[in-house]
């Protein structure tokens, strides 16, 4: 058995590294593939779907930040016997906002994520939502003068037009 090492460094030129892992490759010896057309597609296609969805996710996390930032700016102008009602309102806006962010991912991806078995990344999205809800609430809780996670109090049910009363738990053990 010959064995032969590259070794590099991230300061090293990339063509050198090329041309040294070249010739590690050119020493050794041919080896038949047997890799079944299918199964070679789908983990082809595979590391497509992921690459995409990965891209995918970072511009999901980016129009999540902006949906937050506009929220904290938004804040700032409101006067303070009307910041609870506000800062109510706006966790609740955000948390729908990621929802819908996510729904629309998942009717973009969800017949690939199905034919190709590829649930984890949904799960990823939705644990991104709830920690950016959760953030979100602990930040703007501080602007608020009572606790969102308070059942008795009544400035947490929040009349809906199509409902009597909704309670709108947003805290982290929150109930929807």
């Amino acid at each position: 058995m010959n064995l032969t090492f590259c070794y590099s460094s991230p300061n090293d030129d990339p063509h050198h590294l090329a041309d040294l892992m070249f010739e590690c490759a050119s020493r050794m010896s041919p080896v038949q593939l047997d890799i079944p057309k299918e199964e070679f597609f789908l983990n082809f296609n595979l590391q497509e779907f992921s690459k995409k969805t990965e891209i995918a996710f970072q511009q999901y996390k980016k129009e999540i930040k902006n949906i937050r930032q506009e929220i904290y700016d938004s804040i700032k102008g409101i006067s303070a016997e009307k910041v609870d009602e506000a800062c109510h309102l706006l966790l609740i806006y955000f948390k729908e906002e990621t929802d819908s962010l996510l729904k629309e991912f998942v009717n973009k991806y969800g017949k690939e994520m199905v034919e190709m078995e590829f649930y984890v990344f949904q799960i990823k999205m939705s644990k991104h939502n709830l920690r950016e809800n959760d953030e979100l609430v602990d930040k703007m809780s501080i602007y608020m003068n009572y606790s969102l996670i308070d059942k008795t109090d009544p400035r947490n049910l929040i009349n809906h037009k199509e409902m009597s009363s909704l309670w709108f738990g947003l805290g982290q053990n929150h109930r929807m």
